[in-house]
């Protein structure tokens, strides 16, 4: 196993292949140009790759907000459990929904 080093990120967006194009299930409930059903099924879950990215050595996260699988606490919670057994900081969550310079 690769030791990990605190200098090495990754970004989801950089996974965004190995994801697939998931979209969390509550896309049609919150709307926004970028928020549709997938295309195509994800080939690993985030909980799946967590544990491949930890051993690429990698211990910080940036996670776009489309790759989770829900928004619900119980997810969210297996989430933070599993980055905490990795030792996978997450530096970031982005969120990228709607157009900051539409008028409504």
């Amino acid at each position: 196993m690769t030791r990990q080093r605190p200098d090495r990120a990754v970004s989801t967006w950089s996974l965004h292949r190995t994801l697939g194009e998931f979209v969390g299930a509550e896309s049609a409930v919150h709307g926004g140009p970028f928020l549709r059903p997938p295309a195509t099924p994800s080939r690993q879950t985030l909980l799946e790759l967590l544990p491949e990215i930890a051993a690429r050595g990698y211990a910080t996260l940036q996670i776009c907000h489309f790759h989770l699988e829900s928004w619900d606490p119980a997810y969210l919670d297996q989430v933070r459990v599993a980055l905490a057994e990795h030792r996978i900081a997450l530096d970031m969550l982005l969120i990228d929904d709607g157009d900051l310079t539409a008028p409504d």
